[in-house]
């Protein structure tokens, strides 16, 4: 077996899942629990996962990449920055239900220059889009953009719907306070127009 996997937070199990479901974990899962492994030992291992749950993997994702370790990534949600990413050149993906994941492991094993590569190739990537300097400029055209969208009177609230599912759904952000950074944007300008008025007119002055 390679994959060093166990589960470090169960409490959701409890209150999101059923009856059934529950009983199920009790019998087949619980014995795998134990306490989290800090991002230091993570380091060591070559090939790093991460997978989507609720959500976007968030910080887990850039994280990894800062690490020169593999990224292999099963990803269902959209991160900004992923359209930027390449696969086998700056990290693997996997299929869903990780059908492929034993054949991605042996072929880098197989090709360990490969691997070693690739892992580089995302840390040249994490450290070019993935700083604090890019992620403030992301945010700056996020600011823009709903500019731009309340510049348009006409259909104002089908522009921010527009805007809105380009830059919280699909684009998104690595960290969870810039998103409610952005929905505080869109309720400033759905309840508060006059005040929103004044912040964008010091913007562009």
């Amino acid at each position: 077996m390679f994959i060093d996997a166990k589960i470090t937070d169960d409490c959701h199990i409890y209150y999101r899942t059923t009856d059934d479901f529950k009983a199920w974990y009790e019998n087949n899962l619980r014995d795998l629990k134990t306490e989290p492994v800090d991002f230091i030992t993570h380091i060591g291992y070559k090939y790093l996962f991460s997978a989507d749950g609720f959500g976007a993997a968030w910080v887990r994702v850039p994280n990894i990449l800062f690490t020169g370790s593999v990224l292999l990534l099963r990803a269902d949600c959209e991160q900004y920055f992923y359209s930027l990413l390449e696969p086998m050149k700056t990290h693997v993906n996997i299929d869903p239900g990780l059908i492929n994941l034993d054949y991605v492991y042996e072929y880098l094993e197989k090709n360990p220059k490969i691997a070693e590569v690739i892992g580089e190739n995302g840390r040249i990537f994490a450290e070019t889009y993935l700083t604090k300097e890019a992620i403030d400029c992301y945010l700056t055209r996020v600011i823009y953009d709903l500019n731009d969208a309340y510049r348009e009177t006409t259909g104002l609230k089908q522009n921010l719907k527009l805007v809105c599912k380009k830059i919280i759904y699909q684009g998104s952000c690595v960290k969870y306070w810039v998103v409610q950074s952005v929905k505080g944007f869109m309720e400033m300008l759905y309840y508060k127009k006059s005040a929103f008025r004044k912040f964008m007119l010091n913007i562009n002055t």
